[in-house]
């Protein structure tokens, strides 16, 4: 028989376990359910059995928040992800600063550059990030 643990406050399941039947008069208690539940996209709301709302994540960096059964954005994550970003962006277009490169060429995209650079300093980072057009 398939039985889960889980927290009778939040609905978050600690485990799934396969016990044989003669085992089961040890397992015993309001916090276990003879459920066949997956962990990672289920929960117990009160007593029944219920999926994780998906879509599952809205962005990398948001995480379930079991007490609140909603997804919550991790706002130091999110940071790490836009900077992670903004910097792979920069690494893509440094060949635009090479001095073989045509002025015009290296002004359009040195506007594009310090517009990547001034991403940390808009009003609504992490959470709201208007990215810069790469030039033409």
């Amino acid at each position: 028989m398939i039985f889960i643990r889980y927290d009778k406050l939040t609905g978050e399941i600690h485990c799934r376990c396969d016990v044989p039947d003669s085992q089961m008069a040890y397992q015993t208690g309001d916090d276990i359910l003879l459920l066949d539940a997956d962990p990672r996209n289920d929960y117990i709301d009160l007593t029944t059995l219920a999926p994780v709302p998906f879509p599952a994540q809205p962005t990398p960096a948001h995480t379930w928040d079991w007490p609140t059964t909603a997804w919550v954005l991790d706002l130091s994550l999110a940071e790490q992800q836009a900077r992670a970003r903004r910097n792979a962006l920069l690494a893509a277009c440094d060949w635009t600063q090479l001095p073989d490169v045509p002025l015009t060429t290296q002004d359009a995209w040195a506007e594009y550059r310090q517009a990547l650079r001034d991403v940390p300093s808009q009003s609504g980072f992490p959470e709201d990030i208007q990215w810069p057009t790469p030039p033409t």
